[in-house]
């Protein structure tokens, strides 16, 4: 349980743990939890295919999306987790379930990854006509939580293959940093939990209710949730009817006597229409859905006005996710976009009617994933760095400005706008400062791992020796390596002597960090492996 919030903290040499709600006794890695995950999952696929596919599979492609601002080492988390899982390389039981399906022994093709929002808005935008230059944002509305990106349609073709009747976006540009939270309906269910459950339930019933009927309780609160509109008298009703009779075995009206008394003296705003039915006044309802629909609204507007500082105001706002269905939470959005709301006296900035539920919002993510995989290699995204990236070097003092040592220090703290160095950062011999920060990629820089578009970022630097340190940060232009904002991501492992010359290409684009080294010396070119700070201390044994 809310995992998607520990991978979004996650630090690159860590892997996080979680106490999850099913039964486990102790703290586990996530690493763990995602791998048995992935596997149950295959094996559901396997047996859904052999229960209703007509003809036998020979590949398959796994699609694995993803909350939009997730770290790097994060997504790679879900990589490594998804492949342990069996969804690169089946495990035994995962081929028995695949031979009995029809299958065979698939040929499986690489894990893509994909963000949430990337996925809505491949779903949301396959029919709907839409021109090169036309600005979309989406707005993810999910059960945990709700990401908001925003892209620009760099071109427009068919997509080989499909059923679509007309031209689909196939290449997407993103136009202003993309931002999410733990903002989903799930947080409005826990509310519910904590301020009115727990109020009027004592710890002994509540222990007494079944998981079973625990979670129908929340189901029917669902139905409150995705119809509740915000205004006027409704019927808000939750039936307990089950859980009381379970607990009093059969005889529920002592109880129901007892629970009335906890609402009235605890000035709870619910009542009892009859004995097996709560009823949520609207004040008690706005009250949960405030604290989630303003952080939402909150977004959305920091966004627009980003966005219309910028001259790019999205053309329309696509609404995807389960919580979007919410009739409360698009007329806040609603409300909160009017221009005159949003930008007071500039009726040209007006984005009024451009607010769009997605079909099937609920399955927005599903189905824009599994068109991703459909059409493997045909859509591009080119996203904006959300770090600053580089590597570690060492610089000669002497090459500095400056006609002695103290002022050639003193006029590289000037330059660079620092007070002080950190510990250790002068070389005992006093001629190097040590672990400067080479910037290979900039926070807000553009980056693609496509070729075609133009836009791929290649860096290149000359490092001796068989491993190649690759650093982030939160800073736009961080001067040292340690301390700070920074942190250490990975290594690139260099099958070399340290004599050897290496010259190295770096991508930064897609969901992966990709390198590939030039042997200068041995006269040899091929991709090196990427090792992340966390893999060092990766745990995936599952008992």
């Amino acid at each position: 349980e809310g995992f998607k919030m520990e991978l979004k903290d996650m630090k690159p040499h860590e892997v996080p743990t979680v106490q999850p709600t099913m039964g486990l006794p102790k703290d586990v890695r996530l690493s763990t939890l995602l791998q048995v995950i992935f596997e149950q999952t295959a094996l559901e696929v396997y047996r859904h295919v052999k229960a209703h596919s007509r003809k036998p599979i020979s590949t398959v492609t796994w699609v694995v999306t993803h909350p939009v601002d997730w770290p790097t080492a994060a997504r790679k988390l879900m990589e490594i987790a998804a492949e342990k899982g069996g969804l690169l390389t089946p495990t035994n039981d995962m081929v028995i379930a695949a031979k009995e399906a029809g299958l065979g022994v698939p040929v499986i093709n690489p894990i893509l990854l994909l963000s949430e929002p990337e996925a809505a808005m491949l779903h949301a935008t396959q029919n709907d006509p839409v021109e090169i230059g036309d600005i979309i944002m989406v707005v993810d509305n999910g059960a945990g939580t709700t990401d908001i990106s925003t892209h620009e349609i760099v071109a427009v073709q068919p997509i080989t293959r499909s059923k679509a009747s007309g031209p689909i976006p196939h290449y997407f540009q993103e136009s202003l940093l993309a931002q999410g939270g733990p903002w989903g309906s799930n947080w409005i269910d826990k509310a519910l939990a904590e301020q009115v459950l727990e109020q009027i339930f004592d710890e002994v019933e509540l222990k007494q209710i079944s998981p079973c009927n625990y979670n129908k309780l929340i189901q029917e609160f669902q139905i409150v949730k995705h119809t509740y509109g915000g205004s006027g008298p409704f019927l808000n009703t939750i039936k307990i009817g089950d859980i009381l009779i379970e607990i009093t075995e059969g005889s529920p009206k002592d109880l129901i006597e007892e629970i009335k008394k906890r609402i009235k003296d605890k000035g709870i705003r619910i009542h009892f229409s009859n004995f097996s039915n709560l009823v949520l006044e609207d004040a008690l309802i706005e009250d949960l859905f405030k604290p989630v629909t303003l952080e939402i609204v909150k977004t959305i507007k920091d966004r627009l006005t980003r966005a219309a500082e910028d001259g790019e105001l999205p053309g329309r706002i696509i609404l995807a996710g389960g919580f979007s269905e919410s009739p409360y939470l698009k007329k806040k959005i609603e409300e909160a976009i009017h221009w005159k709301t949003l930008f007071p006296g500039k009726p040209e900035y007006s984005i009024d009617n451009r607010l769009i539920l997605a079909a099937d919002p609920r399955l927005a993510v599903l189905k824009g994933g599994v068109l991703h995989g459909l059409h493997h290699g045909e859509f591009r995204f080119v996203r904006i760095a959300r770090f600053t990236y580089g590597f570690d070097f060492d610089q000669k003092i002497d090459d500095l400005d400056g006609v002695n040592y103290d002022q050639k220090i003193e006029n590289f703290k000037k330059k660079h706008e620092i007070h002080d160095f950190p510990e250790n950062s002068i070389s005992p011999c006093k001629k190097y400062i040590l672990d400067l920060f080479q910037v290979l990629l900039k926070k807000g820089d553009l980056m693609s791992k496509d070729q075609r578009a133009g836009t791929r970022h290649q860096f290149e630097a000359l490092k001796k020796g068989n491993s190649f340190s690759i650093f982030e940060s939160d800073d736009l232009k961080p001067v040292f390596t340690s301390g700070g904002t920074v942190r250490k991501l990975g290594t690139i492992l260099l099958a070399s002597e340290k004599k050897d010359i290496i010259k190295i290409h770096i991508s930064f684009g897609g969901d992966k960090i990709t390198a590939i080294a030039r042997n200068q010396t041995q006269n040899v070119t091929k991709q090196e492996k990427f090792e992340y700070e966390f893999e060092k201390q990766f745990d995936l044994d599952v008992a």
